[in-house]
């Protein structure tokens, strides 16, 4: 009964067929791997947590697409919600404002909930940009909330001290600013005009909050410190020389979960980790699920109806900056990373969304769009 009433609530379109089967590739390479295995208990507990995410992206993609854009809102407005308070409690934890502060902390960086402050700022990211969009598409009265949403999460990511999620947010932002000044038109490019009032916004908060912390003296030198070249770094290379080298002498893998128990550390990047582990089989399988997914969010960043153009602006900046932050970062296991691939396979296009319908909205381009 359990299992009718869940699958009451989900729907699929034929598009879904090209992710599968990516994660189909994926899942054999890795299966494969599995020969190859030296601890078994790491690779299956390793293992697991990647299924249990592949049956989340499918649900999600599922689920998604029966509720549609109304699904979508509600996940942003929870998604906001954490991200607001992790990004509260790590600003009160940071500057030592609350009893046991030091649970909140590692290394001297904001973690708050999170294990890693690596993750912890990647998270905060999505929701950064998403106060962005909900800055164009609210009310004035609802501005200023957003405009609060975004000087916290990315007090959020800047407190993280991660060198990884700075460039995340950079490229996230600047990718997202540029999808939504510019659009399609009768096959000609133009310029959203109404839109350029809203990047001056989210600059001038970033630079203030920036500069804010820098001339901050306790945070002075560390700023200058991350910034700089660490001493771990040349072992991180090390290790990731090595499991290249290692995934081209064994091209069918070295088993999930493998590369700290063969290299004593991780890898920190997504792709190596996947070649390495997974072998060519699964590599090819994980690479293609990126790009296809990448390419439908751009795709629909200008063939979308007018509101759904901004979503998928915004899912196009997050995959390319956790895309970019996976070269530094393993992000495999990131659910946030699973649920921007399965959100954009959610989405049916209408037939009068057309080519000829690129941002054919000029008389609601430069309005508000009321939530």
């Amino acid at each position: 009964m359990m299992t009718s009433f869940v699958l009451s609530y989900v729907k699929y379109h034929l598009s879904i067929l090209k992710p599968l089967i990516f994660i189909f590739i994926y899942m054999i390479g890795t299966f494969i791997s599995m020969y190859m295995m030296k601890d078994n208990e790491r690779g299956f507990y390793f293992l697991s947590i990647t299924v249990y995410l592949i049956v989340f992206w499918f649900f999600s993609v599922g689920v998604v697409t029966y509720f549609q854009h109304s699904l979508v809102k509600t996940i942003f407005s929870g998604y906001t919600v954490a991200a607001v308070l992790s990004s509260t409690l790590a600003m009160l934890s940071f500057f030592h404002l609350i009893p046991n502060s030091n649970l909140f902390l590692k290394y001297e960086r904001a973690t708050a909930l999170f294990k890693d402050p690596n993750v912890f700022g990647p998270f905060l990211i999505p929701i950064a940009i998403y106060s962005i969009l909900k800055m164009e598409q609210s009310k004035i009265k609802l501005k200023m909330r957003w405009i609060f949403v975004f000087f916290l999460t990315t007090t959020g990511v800047l407190l993280s001290f991660s060198r990884a999620a700075w460039l995340n947010y950079c490229l996230s932002l600047v990718v997202y600013l540029l999808l939504r000044v510019f659009h399609f038109e009768e096959y000609k490019l133009w310029i959203r005009l109404g839109f350029m009032k809203f990047i001056i916004i989210p600059i001038v908060i970033f630079f203030i909050a920036l500069l804010g912390f820098v001339y901050l003296e306790q945070l002075n030198e560390f700023f200058i410190q991350r910034f700089g070249f660490q001493t771990y770094d040349d072992d991180r290379f090390a290790t990731q020389m090595d499991a290249i080298q290692q995934g081209i002498q064994n091209p069918l893998g070295i088993g999930p979960g493998q590369s700290e128990i063969i290299y004593l550390l991780s890898t920190h990047n997504l792709y190596i980790r996947v070649f390495t582990e997974s072998g060519f089989i699964g590599f090819l399988g994980l690479i293609g699920l990126l790009i296809i997914t990448l390419k439908r969010c751009i795709r629909f960043s200008f063939l979308a109806s007018y509101q759904k153009q901004a979503y998928f602006a915004l899912y196009t900046a997050v995959l390319i900056g956790i895309f970019a932050n996976s070269l530094f970062i393993d992000s495999l296991h990131w659910r946030h990373l699973w649920l921007f691939l399965s959100v954009p396979w959610a989405y049916i296009p209408q037939k009068s969304e057309s080519a000829n319908n690129l941002g054919n909205h000029s008389q609601k381009k430069n309005q508000a769009i009321p939530d």
